[in-house]
This record gives C-alpha cells, structure tokens and sequence, in this order.
C-alpha cells in the first residue's frame, strides 16, 4: 500500500552554510572495556558494568545551550579479543521509560569501527543529568574497546525539537511476540504540536545456527491508530565495501562472510533508522503506535531461529507550554511482604487528563516516609528519609528500604502545590532471617551426597556447616544435586539457599573471589513422593546473578514432613558451576509471612505484576510490571466466566516498571459493565520458560 506520509529521509537534513557559535564535545566513554565475566574492567568510579560486563553505564552532565544546536554521536569500537560480528548499541536511560538508541551498530569480525550518527532530534533529552550505556552482545572475556562522545554544534539556522519520546525497544522481537498482537504504545499529542517526526531502528538476526532472519530480511511494519502508515524489507546489499572493519572474516577465494547482504546492517557499520514524517497522523490527541515484523522464522526445537532489534522514537516540535500533569501517580509493589534491607523499586508518574505521562516537566516532588527506618534513593548508593526529585520527563523510578520489620506509609507531593498528592503507598517488610532458638535442621543431617565437588575443599557436607567461609562446588557439566538426609522425618516449611555471592570465604580459598554474578539462576528443592520420586517444594527460575539474588528465601504455605530434601540446580548461571555456602531448613512460625511474596510454582520471586490503581475504578485503572530482564509478555482481561475481554500488551518489555492502561472497554473498544474482571500477565523468556501471574480488578460505574 501506498504510504500516508510525508517524507522519508534517512540522513537529518541540514542547511548547506550554517552559522556555527560555539561547539562542544562531552566525553563519555575513553578506552573503557565491554566484556563478559573476568571481573571488573573498568573503573567503577564513574563506569557501572551490568549483564557481567556486556553494559557499561555513566552518568554524565550534558551541556545546555540557549541556542539550537546539532548533537553528533560519535563512537570507537575496537576488538579486544572478540572475533565476531555482534549487535550493539549505545543508548540514553530514562527510568521508567523504554531506552532510546542513540547510536545501533554492528562490529566487524575482530577489528576497529568508526561511527557517526545525527542526534539532533533528541535535543531535548541530550541535556542535564543523564545515564548513558554502551551495550555488545559479546561472550567472552576479551570482548572490545569502546570511546564515545557527543558533539554539540550551536547553529541558528536549525530549530531543535521541543520534546522528545521513546515509544519501543526490544533486543529480541520474536515470532510468538507477533504473533497474536504487536508491540504498542499509547502516546498523547500535545495541543501546539506542528511537526511530529517517527525514528525507527531495526535489523533482523538468528539465534543459533545458519540463516535465521539475518540473511533473510522480512517485512517491517509500523501501524498508527490501526492503519498502517509504512511498510518496508531492511536489506544491506553494499556489506563489501566493509573488509577493512573485518579483519578476522570467514573467506573463501574472494568471498568473505562479511560480504553478505544481511536484513539492514552489516558487519562493522552503523544501522541506519529510518526516519518519518507522521505530522499529518499524529495530530494532537492520544494515539496508538503499533510495530510488528512478519513471519519471523519461528524458534525450533534445537534453538534455532529468528529475531529482530527494533526501537524507536519520536520527536516533535512547536509551543507546548499548555501540556501539563493533572495528577501524580505513585505505585510500587504493595500487597506483599519484602526482606528488610531489601530495595524496593517505586515510580512516579505525572499524568494529564488522559492518564498518560507528560514528557517534559519541570515539578519538584517530595517523597517522604513517617516512619523514619525508612531510607529513599535515586541511584542506591546515597539514602535519605525525606528525598527531593526534580522530575523533568514525566516519570521517576526510586528505591525503597527500612532495616526494621513493619508496615511503611510511602508519601509522595509536589513541594509548590500545584499538583494534588495521591494516595499513599504501603510496604510491608519483614526480616525473613530466623531468630534466635530457630533451629537450621540441616545442621543435625545424618549424611549429605551430591553428584560432584570441584575439589576436596569444596565438598557437599560444607554447604551445610553453618559457615559462610566455605561451600559446595559442583560443575559436572549438567544438572547438579546435592541431598541432605536427617536422621528421622521433621516437619519443614521454610529453606534459605545462600549461593556465591554471599560468601565469606578467606583469601587463599577457592571461593575467595566469589561473586554474585556466580548466583544460581535456576533451581529446585524437591522431597520425596510415596513412590519414592522426587517432587517439587520451590521451583524458581532467573535468580538474579547481582546482589539482591545472593541469598533467596523460600517458604511453604503446606508444610511437610521428611527426612530428606534435595536441591536440584537446573542452571548454574554464568560459569556453568555451582556454589552454595549453605542450605538450610526450619520450622518457622509464619503466621505474620504474606505467601504472595515467595514462589509460586515455576515463578521467579523477581517478577512482579503490581495490584491496579486505582481499584476499584469507574473509568481507567492502571497496572505496573516489573520484569528483570527483557521478557516477552502478554496481558489479557478475562471476565469472570473465564471469556477474553481484551489484550492489553502483547511484546518484550525490557528490565524495569512498566505500565498498562486498561479503561474498561473490550476488543471492539466498547465500554463492559461493571463487574469483578481478572488480569492475566503471562512472562515468557528467551529460553521460552513461560509463568503467569493474576490479579482481580474490580469496576464500578
């Protein structure tokens, strides 16, 4: 079909004789190193390393001009070990919000790249504080170099953009994802609005094997209010004019794997958006932008097939001082009991009368909790009782923490009133530790076997030992086991697993330089059956490899009675190699534990589908979700019959909160009654491991 646009360009087009003031370059990234595993690389003063290393992150002050200005993203990328060609990207964080893509990228094989990108039309975002990763999907330790820098010309002759959006980002577009829907986002127009311009990234990959969607490109389609306004197949035909970026390419004769054409990117280039005039469909008002990829090649049963590494944003132009919040919403994960000294991720969002976000703001909110054990943070690191956010996107992500078990009033108002203060958030906290008299019944075992030991200090009777200065190792190349056998049968409802990063063992030891990022990801404690098989009491799946997963709890709303538990790891995590410093079991009162908070079945304990707010609601309810990790998921409405109502989400949601609007309409857009409705959120990972979590929501007219 023809599309309804205006332009298509996809180089920003700049007057020939600008008239240059003043220019400025910001150094972000020198010489600093993407890897995975090995440890720190680099200094963590002022870089993060996240993912084992695969992200880097620096916070950085970015100049603000009173001038119009062209911002050039400029980057290096240099192998340090790495042979192959691997998707990157460097991107800007906004908490609460999708990352835009400043600059998409592919390495070569093994050598250097030197790239360029136009960012002017993100202006109004490239400015004050702000968090700035590079991200390379490598996987060994010796992975690439990386110097970035933003360069800011100031020129009169252009107009920069008076807000900036992003609406998508996903590192893995997958065919169930699309399958049913497509990934959307409802964006709000402002009144005053002129030009409304759409950048799109993508480019098409395989998982494993050969072919996949890298070398066979599928179309692209991008759909704005359900009718679809462009329609394209991203192909790189030119991949040759690359060789010198690929030092290390496969070759045969004169053909070099670098050579190929390949689905809109080529090994040692930039991925070059597409960029779209939608002034003429985005008029002011809210509307619903939709992304899909067709026949994506679907994932067999060895691993294989395709992906696709979209993104996108948009920016607009003209007088929007009219475009105000109405109300503030505070959310975070009420209704269930947390570990003290436990971070707990709250948001807050400036809504207008849609109740969608207002993107650009300037409100100083003061968050603040009655009881004083409670501690507030942006970055946490730095905690205060009473915490001043000046919010200038619309939205704010913080943390939460108390060391004392209780019940904690979250408050939340803008300090010049302008706004209305919501509700109040409460938070439960409880120190999941056993107190004193509690007895660790694995302490009593009568014998302990497991299927290995990485040596004869590491041995499975020293994850039971009551010491945090050894461990049992295990890295038998599959699943691994360890059995604690008591002398008679005990009643047991409560298991705490401490795994490598909480260690404390002595230098010297093997486990001296244990480490979160050697947390078990996934596992199991099972008992026995009457027929003698083993059966699952706790199943939890993406144990986070960082801090909050080194030491899981995990309780049983059933207790039982037996003499010999086991704990099956199904995923070591990073280096493919067991450590427990110690597996316990009680007898716990646990009257005062919320059951919501531990696993259910195959459900890891970080996934969260937050309770709707408001509820009950008359017009619109809105619910958070927070993953850990990029995940496809789906969110239906059933009725109380168990009938579909509507799908509210259906895409990959990167790690962080994220929100569904749900305004008591079904499929067809008309209004339902009133009545008692279920959400159904469905988490599906990459290694398509899928769990559903419920809540009720309850609409009264």
């Amino acid at each position: 079909m023809t599309p309804r646009l205006l332009l298509l360009i996809f180089i920003i087009w700049l007057p020939v004789s600008p008239v240059m003031a003043n220019t400025k370059t910001v150094n972000i990234f020198n010489q600093n190193f993407i890897h995975f595993g090995g440890g720190i690389q680099n200094d963590p003063d002022s870089i993060v390393e996240r993912d084992n290393g695969r992200i880097i992150a620096r916070e950085m002050n970015l100049p603000e001009f009173t001038r119009p200005v062209k911002i050039t993203a400029h980057l290096i990328v240099d192998s340090d070990g790495d042979p192959w060609d691997r998707a990157g990207s460097i991107m800007l964080e906004i908490p609460g919000r999708p990352n835009i893509e400043l600059l998409k990228f592919i390495t070569g094989f093994g050598g250097r790249s030197e790239l360029t990108q136009d960012v002017t039309y993100l202006a109004p975002l490239l400015k004050g504080k702000r968090t700035i990763t590079a991200f390379v999907d490598t996987w060994v330790q010796r992975g690439w170099v990386v110097d970035f820098e933003l360069i800011y010309e100031e020129m009169d002759s252009l107009q920069n953009p008076s807000w900036a959006q992003s609406t998508l980002y996903s590192w893995g577009l997958t065919r169930a994802a699309v399958q049913a829907d497509s990934p959307d986002v409802d964006v709000h127009i402002p009144v005053g609005r002129e030009r409304v311009m759409l950048t799109y990234f993508t480019s098409g990959h395989a998982y494993r094997g050969s072919g996949g969607d890298e070398f066979e490109t599928k179309d692209n389609v991008i759909a704005i209010d359900d009718q679809e306004v462009y329609r394209f197949r991203p192909w790189r035909d030119d991949c040759r004019n690359f060789r010198d970026r690929n030092p290390q390419s496969g070759r045969w004769g004169d053909t070099w794997s670098s050579d190929f054409p390949r689905s809109g990117w080529c090994p040692g280039d930039i991925v070059y958006p597409v960029i779209l005039d939608v002034t003429n469909v985005l008029v002011p008002g809210v509307h619903n932008i939709a992304y899909w990829v067709e026949n994506i090649r679907k994932m067999e049963s060895d691993g294989n097939g395709g992906y696709w590494r979209i993104s996108s944003y948009i920016s607009g132009w003209g007088n929007i001082d009219s475009w105000q919040p109405k109300k503030i919403l505070l959310s975070g994960p009420s209704g269930s009991v947390f570990r003290t000294n436990q971070n707990i991720a709250i948001r807050i969002d400036l809504v207008d009368e849609t109740g969608l976000p207002v993107v650009k703001t300037d409100h100083l909110l003061e968050i603040s909790c009655p009881q004083l054990e409670g501690k507030f943070s942006l970055d946490q690191q730095s905690w205060q009782n009473v915490l001043q956010i000046q919010i200038t996107d619309g939205v704010a992500q913080l943390w939460f923490t108390a060391d004392q078990n209780g019940e904690y009033e979250i408050q939340a108002k803008e300090v010049n009133g302008k706004l209305p203060a919501p509700e109040p958030l409460r938070i439960n906290l409880n120190n999941f530790e056993p107190g004193e008299g509690e007895i660790n019944l694995a302490l009593n075992y009568s014998s302990v076997s497991a299927d290995c030991a990485c040596n004869t200090n590491e041995k499975p009777e020293m994850a039971v030992d009551g010491s945090l200065e050894t461990k049992w190792c295990c890295n038998n190349g599959g699943s691994d086991w360890l059995v604690v056998t008591l002398p008679d049968s005990q009643i047991m409802n409560y298991f705490i697993v401490r795994h490598a990063g909480a260690g404390q063992a002595p230098e010297g030891d093997p486990g001296h330089g244990d480490n979160p990022g050697q947390n078990t990801k996934d596992f199991k404690i099972q008992t026995k059956d009457s027929s003698g098989a083993w059966v699952d009491l706790v199943s939890v799946v993406g144990n986070p490899q960082t801090e909050e997963g080194n030491v899981t709890y995990h309780a049983l709303q059933n207790p039982v009675k037996t003499d010999q538990v086991r704990l099956l790891i199904t995923d070591q995590g990073s280096d493919n190699a067991a450590r427990i410093y110690e597996f316990e079991i009680y007898n716990r009162d646990l009257t005062a534990i919320d059951f919501n908070h531990f696993s259910e079945p195959n459900l890891p304990d970080q996934y969260f589908v937050y309770q709707n707010y408001p509820n009950p609601f008359n017009q619109e309810t809105l619910i958070r979700i927070f993953v850990p990790e990029f995940t496809d998921v789906e969110a239906n409405i059933f009725d109380v019959r168990g009938r579909q109502v509507k799908k509210l989400l259906s895409g990959k949601l990167p790690r962080g909160l994220h929100t569904i609007q749900w305004n008591g309409t079904n499929k067809e857009g008309k209004p339902v009654a009133s009545s008692i409705y279920f959400l159904s959120v469905r988490f599906t990972t990459l290694e398509n491991r899928s769990f559903v979590k419920w809540r009720k929501l309850v609409l009264k007219k």
